[in-house]
């Protein structure tokens, strides 16, 4: 069994900028979080047989609890 595990604690600061729906960039530094498989920017998905942007709307999300 194979465990992905941050090597440091890192303290940031400043406002945090979205990237889609998974990841974040926060003073330069992209924070990917963890136990979040959010569709990316660009991916399609298909609901009751009609594609919709599912990326630009994950990435609206997590922008929507982001402050």
């Amino acid at each position: 069994m194979l465990s992905a595990a941050p090597a440091a604690a890192v303290s940031l600061g400043g406002a945090a900028r979205v990237v889609d729906g998974d990841t974040l960039v926060i003073s330069g530094e992209h924070i990917r979080l963890t136990g979040i498989d959010a569709p990316e920017i660009g991916q399609s998905c298909e609901k009751a047989g009609q594609s919709w942007d599912c990326g630009v709307w994950a990435k609206a999300r997590l922008q929507s609890r982001v402050k």
